[in-house]
């Protein structure tokens, strides 16, 4: 029997680790590169909204690349994105509302867009 919480964090990374380099909010190694894309694991009940928070960041001056980013993101996720589990079932994405806004990091040459997403799991 397949665990639905692994299945759930497995399949989230592989999703936005197609998109650029992604991490658990939390663990991001010493020294990784930017730009990268951080998120936070939530576990909800199958087929109920859950809110899933991530981060685009940069360390630059520019807004560029964490617009690019976020424009990709959206694009990838349309009006909703259908993703087969990595391990069996199907997670359903869905921009959440407000879908993108640009905060303030604590660095102030660090550049993040702050993400809202509404996920499906059907694991």
């Amino acid at each position: 029997m397949v665990d639905s919480s692994e299945n759930l964090r497995v399949t989230l990374y592989s999703f936005f680790s197609d998109i650029m380099p992604t991490y658990l909010r939390d663990f991001v190694p010493v020294g990784a590169p930017f730009p990268y894309l951080t998120y936070e694991y939530v576990y909800g009940a199958n087929m109920e909204d859950t809110l899933l928070q991530i981060k685009i960041m940069d360390k630059t001056k520019s807004t560029k690349t964490i617009v690019d980013y976020t424009s990709k993101l959206e694009r990838v996720i349309g009006d909703g994105a259908i993703v087969k589990g990595n391990l069996g079932g199907t997670l359903w994405i869905k921009k959440g509302d407000p879908f993108a806004q640009m905060i303030q990091d604590e660095d102030i040459n660090i550049r993040t867009m702050y993400i809202n997403l509404i996920i499906n799991s059907y694991l």
